[in-house]
């Protein structure tokens, strides 16, 4: 059977996307130049304001779908919807703003094609300067605790994750679907619904990472404490709802414990610079010429990175003190803190 028989392709590549056309089309092309006619490129877009739209309808492929939102619904619900409109046999989700190796599509396709039945393929992701941003052994999992014990939660990144398409459906069915990036539950039922591959291919490179701006700090592109506490619990409750074995919970919840640890330090942090910032827009409405407001800038932005610096330092001493970090102190060392 050739490709172009198949009522419905083996593989959609998902891209949810908003206001990046003219990176959008580029990673779109980019896909495209691949002549296999198993797969289908669908995208999201959530009430772009740029030429998204434009620059996809001068694409002509009947391989490339696309949809628009009537108002912005938010990125979460976004993903989910091009997730449940997605029509292969698994589902490729990346974000607008990442990319495809050739090579990594071939792998992919060519597994699926070879009538896998694996819930979940995962692979390498690189980052756009070629480092590796996530890896892991090239192996499989059998599903259910070998899976869940080593691989819930420790996936970084909502791009280069490979779902079966019964898994997708599980997962928008499911409670959980409008609460947190759907990659750490959609994870979750795979690696519970059947065996995990990990290929030895590098199947994602992450774009540039966006420098912050005003535009910005005006629509307030920061994670909030008490959103990282609501995810945890969201996380926590998947936990307790979803796997029985009470090792693999144990597991799991340490491993949350210190991502929760961590997303908080995280989320202090990017409030700091908020605030910072906040300041530095109000700074740049000054008339006055003889101001030179790059000084001002950039000593805000080295003061504070000064004092991050110092509080943690003190931070980081006073609780090496207590018993808590003592008896966790192969996870730190404050030699990285002169």
């Amino acid at each position: 059977m050739t490709d172009s028989m198949h009522m419905s392709p083996l593989l959609t590549i998902a891209i949810p996307t908003f206001n990046r056309g003219k990176i959008l089309v580029q990673n779109v092309k980019r896909l495209l130049e691949n002549t296999a006619e198993c797969f289908e490129i669908l995208i999201g877009d959530n009430h772009s304001e740029d030429d998204t739209i434009e620059l996809l309808n001068s694409i002509e492929d009947s391989r490339l779908k696309y949809f628009i939102n009537k108002t912005n619904i938010g990125a979460v619900k976004n993903i989910n919807k091009v997730l449940a409109a997605s029509n292969g046999k698994y589902t490729y989700l990346i974000s607008d703003e990442d990319y495809i190796p050739e090579g990594g599509l071939n792998s992919i396709l060519k597994l699926i094609r070879g009538g896998c039945s694996y819930s979940l393929i995962l692979g390498t992701i690189l980052n756009a300067e070629n480092g590796i941003f996530y890896s892991n052994v090239a192996r499989t999992y059998k599903k259910g605790s070998d899976a869940i014990s080593n691989l819930l939660f420790t996936h970084p990144y909502v791009s280069g994750i490979i779902y079966q398409r019964e898994v997708i459906t599980k997962f928008i069915n499911s409670k959980f679907s409008e609460f947190i990036y759907p990659h750490e539950i959609l994870i979750g039922y795979a690696l519970a619904e059947g065996d995990t591959i990990f290929l030895d291919d590098k199947i994602c490179i992450r774009g540039e990472v966006q420098a912050c701006n005003i535009e910005m700090v005006n629509k307030r592109h920061f994670t909030h404490p008490f959103n990282r506490i609501r995810q945890f619990l969201v996380k926590k409750q998947y936990v307790d709802d979803e796997i029985e074995n009470f090792e693999t919970q144990q597991i799991v919840l340490k491993r949350l414990e210190y991502q929760m640890g961590i997303g908080l330090s995280v989320a202090l942090v990017e409030s700091s610079i908020w605030v910072c910032l906040r300041a530095v827009k109000r700074i740049s409405r000054i008339q006055d010429k003889q101001i030179n407001k790059s000084n001002i800038y950039y000593s805000s932005i080295c003061y504070l990175f000064k004092m991050a610096k110092r509080k943690l330092k003190v931070v980081l001493f006073k609780l090496s003190k207590t018993r808590v970090l003592k008896k966790h102190a192969n996870l730190y060392d404050l030699k990285y803190f002169p």
